[in-house]
């Protein structure tokens, strides 16, 4: 199912109070945006990562 206009997962975590980054579209950004989000969960908060992927 496709949604137009793409829906926003981050945007609706972070209106929820989570730590968010996307979409990320780059592969080469996902370790360091992994990192981040690995070092949000450790502190105590929520985190989420929305990829986006075409195939």
């Amino acid at each position: 199912m496709i949604f137009v206009p793409v829906p926003s997962v981050g945007g609706e975590a972070r209106g929820y109070g989570a730590w968010a980054k996307g979409p990320v579209e780059d592969p080469a950004a996902l370790a360091d945006v992994f990192r981040r989000a690995v070092n949000e969960v450790e502190a105590g908060n929520v985190a989420v990562v929305d990829v986006r992927t075409m195939l």
